[in-house]
This record gives C-alpha cells, sequence and structure tokens, in this order.
C-alpha cells in the first residue's frame, strides 16, 4: 500500500527511482489483473536497491518512506520480507501464466482445467527457484537451516495452490464462484505472508 502510494503521488520519487534502477517502476492498475503482482516482481529483482533507495530519500516521501523503513530497520525481518517475496514470485507465476493463456496468449486448444492443472502440478514438483537459490545463500552450507527456510518461505504460497487443487479434485463447476476474482486476490486469501501485503 504505502509503495504503490509513493510511487503513484510523487514524480520525484519515479524519477529517482527510475535513475537508480535504470527502468521505472511498474504502476499498479486496478484494471489490469497482474500488476500488483508484477510490481512485486520488480521490487524482488531490484531488492538490494530498495533500502538505500528509501534511506537516501526520506526527504521525497518523509511519512510514507517512514512506514516502508520499519521493515528495514530489522535485517532478519527485511531477510525474511526477501524471502516471501521470492515464494510470492516463484508461485505467482504460475497462476499469471495461466492467466494470459486463458486471455488468448497461448495456444487456444487448452481447457480452463488444463490450465489449472497446470499450476497444481507446478507446486507438486516443488518449482521454486527464487525461494531455493536465496535460501542456500542464507543457510550458508548448513543444510538443516537451508530445508528450514525454504520451507518457511513455500508455507507462505502453498495454501494458494491447495485451494485450487482441492478445488480441482472436488468439483470443478465451482470456478464459476471465483470467476470475477482476481487470481491475485485469490492467491493472497489463501496465503500466509501478512507482512508482504504491507509493502
Amino acid at each position: 500500500m504505502y509503495w504503490t502510494a509513493m510511487f503513484s503521488n510523487s514524480p520525484a520519487v519515479r524519477l529517482v527511482w527510475k535513475d537508480r534502477a535504470g527502468k521505472a517502476m511498474r504502476s499498479h492498475s486496478n484494471t489490469r489483473w497482474w500488476s500488483q503482482f508484477e510490481m512485486m516482481k520488480q521490487v524482488f529483482e531490484n531488492y538490494g536497491d530498495v533500502e538505500p533507495f528509501l534511506r537516501e530519500n526520506d526527504h521525497l516521501a518523509p511519512a510514507t518512506l517512514g512506514h516502508l523503513l520499519e521493515l528495514f530497520n530489522n535485517q532478519n525481518d527485511a531477510a525474511d520480507l526477501k524471502l516471501e517475496l521470492a515464494a510470492l514470485i516463484d508461485g505467482g507465476v504460475h497462476f499469471v501464466i495461466a492467466t494470459y493463456n486463458l486471455e488468448g496468449d497461448g495456444p487456444m486448444v487448452f481447457t480452463c482445467y488444463e490450465h489449472l492443472s497446470t499450476i497444481v502440478n507446478a507446486i507438486s514438483v516443488g518449482s521454486f527457484p527464487n525461494v531455493e537459490a536465496l535460501a542456500r545463500q542464507r543457510a550458508d552450507g548448513d543444510q538443516r537451516l537451508f530445508n528450514e527456510l525454504t520451507m518457511q518461505a513455500k508455507a507462505c504460497i502453498i495454501p494458494g495452490f491447495r485451494f485450487f487443487q482441492q478445488m480441482l479434485v472436488t468439483s470443478f463447476i465451482r470456478w464459476s464462484e471465483l470467476s470475477e476474482v482476481p487470481a491475485y486476490a485469490v492467491l493472497f486469501k489463501y496465503s500466509s505472508c501478512v507482512p508482504l501485503l504491507h509493502l
């Protein structure tokens, strides 16, 4: 909420970020399903720039930046936030691909069921490359810590997949109940990454 507000309301913030990161921050749109995900993905990809950007430019939007800096005042919290972002990106990308395919970007021979099955299969095989890379880096050779961090991050996103899995197993007709609900909203509803939503 604060991150979105900061970039929406301050041209100066947008310009300074573009100068630092080399690319403009994506904007949030209520009419584009995945704009929130795309913003979070860009934050994750430029995570190393986020804290310095906030600390060096607190004069641009002091109230908003103050709230965001609270996330980085504790290094453990900041590291956990990055892990949660990695989990959301690894999990959410399957929803994005399925959505765009259903909207016509992909072969039309696939059915809704097949696309949702692809999402469920992705989680079943444990496709979390960002999470595993980050957990391996933080664990520094400690396998127990690596397993713990990986499990912690995956726990944020797995409930969303489990919801779709249950829907497919029980009654596919229930898809109609979600026909007007953006997929990311469903993902958030059945996830446990609460701190992430405050970014």
